[in-house]
């Protein structure tokens, strides 16, 4: 995945003092329902009471066996109607609704689907940044 050369100064620099990455701004996350590649943005979840997620230094990530990982849970506003795509990976940006400013990508293992009632969580280190 490329990371923006800021971002990747900022975790090269919190690993060189073993701390945790906590970023200076917000990062607001988005569900992808297709996925992103180094070149294409993918394709962002739309409607169903979806809105990005925001990311603060409470849910710092923390460096674990060389990867960067989310230190706590990640969890998306709740589904007003089940989102009719799965979502298949999550794209980081430093704006709520802005897209010209991507920071990294993370493909998922397995697509998740998410019904309406439910929000889609991204369990404490399974988010993962790496080099």
């Amino acid at each position: 995945m490329p990371l923006d050369p800021a971002i990747l100064a900022d975790l090269l620099e919190a690993a060189a003092n073993a701390a945790s990455y906590d970023p200076a701004t917000p990062i607001y996350l988005a569900a992808m329902t297709s996925s992103p590649t180094d070149s294409t943005q993918g394709t962002e979840c739309t409607g169903d009471g979806y809105v990005r997620c925001m990311v603060t230094p409470s849910s710092a990530f923390a460096l674990v066996s060389g990867d960067w990982k989310n230190s706590s849970d990640i969890v998306f506003a709740a589904a007003t109607d089940t989102w009719p795509d799965d979502i298949v990976a999550i794209s980081a940006y430093d704006d709520v609704t802005a897209t010209d400013h991507r920071q990294w990508y993370y493909v998922l293992d397995t697509p998740v689907a998410v019904a309406s009632g439910n929000a889609l969580r991204i369990p404490s280190g399974d988010l993962i940044i790496s080099f």
